[in-house]
């Protein structure tokens, strides 16, 4: 046929498999002296925030002193009372509280155990935040001296915070809240790692998420805010997959279970100890 061209296929080659490490290029991890450097570095950070923590030791917020005195008639047997006999709430920490008073029931000084807890818990979240780093790493690592050493960063900013090393040891539960949150997002990221690379969630993840967010809650009303977060993102992805409805279903399970057994031990607590709102 005049003015027609025909081209020729082309052959079919035998291309190698790619995979998603093979695009993402070869995982890049730090030298030997470069892991030695990031040793030293967080080593210098955690020493900068403890000689802080220790230098704003001898102030301690006032708010903290209502909970400690809530502790102290708890351990005297007068329940969570302000002034014996006057059935009223005045704490907005209650598990913080119960912590407090359980270190008194053992015979250790309330304001200074407050302290000591506000220090370790505030070093265990940067624990959480340094596993929280490695965890994200694409290559699947999880030691983060060998991944990308961006994962050390958030820790080291929360060591180079005055803010942070203040209320660590204020007496009140800031660090202790941080701590139940970080762990709670830690344990539902991971759980949602495992889904986006087609795995099945650990249903331990999500309870765990489930379980941490809740403590915080009965630490702070505030926080339950994150638990909505949480779960409002959990619907979204369910609506966006059906295939993850059944997931969606077990894991609204195992968060209704945490946060009525949570209610049901705070309403018990309340009413066995004498207080009331």
């Amino acid at each position: 046929m005049s003015g027609a061209h025909w081209t020729p296929a082309p052959r079919r080659r035998n291309l190698p498999r790619v995979n998603a490490r093979t695009v993402a290029g070869p995982n890049v991890h730090p030298s030997r002296t470069g892991r030695l450097l990031l040793v030293l570095l967080v080593l210098a950070g955690v020493a900068w925030l403890a000689s802080r923590e220790f230098y704003y030791r001898r102030w301690m917020d006032d708010d903290a002193f209502i909970s400690f005195r809530y502790a102290r008639n708890l351990v005297h047997g007068d329940g969570l009372t302000f002034n014996p006999g006057e059935r009223v709430e005045g704490y907005t920490n209650f598990l913080w509280t119960l912590l407090l008073a359980g270190c008194g029931r053992l015979g250790f000084d309330i304001p200074v155990s407050a302290q000591i807890l506000g220090a370790l818990f505030s070093f265990a979240t940067l624990a959480l935040f340094m596993r929280f780093g490695s965890s994200w790493d694409s290559a699947g690592g999880r030691d983060p001296w060998r991944s990308d050493p961006i994962a050390i960063v958030p820790a080291l900013l929360l060591c180079a915070s005055a803010s942070w090393a203040v209320w660590a040891v204020s007496g009140l539960e800031n660090t202790f809240e941080a701590f139940l949150v970080t762990l709670g997002f830690l344990a539902y990221f991971r759980a949602m790692a495992d889904e986006s690379g087609n795995r099945r969630p650990r249903r331990r993840n999500l309870l765990a998420a489930s379980v941490a967010l809740s403590l915080a809650t009965l630490t702070h009303p505030s926080n339950v805010v994150f638990l909505g977060v949480a779960g409002v993102h959990r619907v979204m992805v369910a609506i966006r997959d059906p295939a993850r409805r059944p997931a969606l279903a077990k894991t609204s399970s195992d968060w209704s279970g945490a946060i009525s057994g949570s209610t049901s031990a705070v309403a018990g607590l309340l009413n066995g100890s004498g207080s009331a709102v």
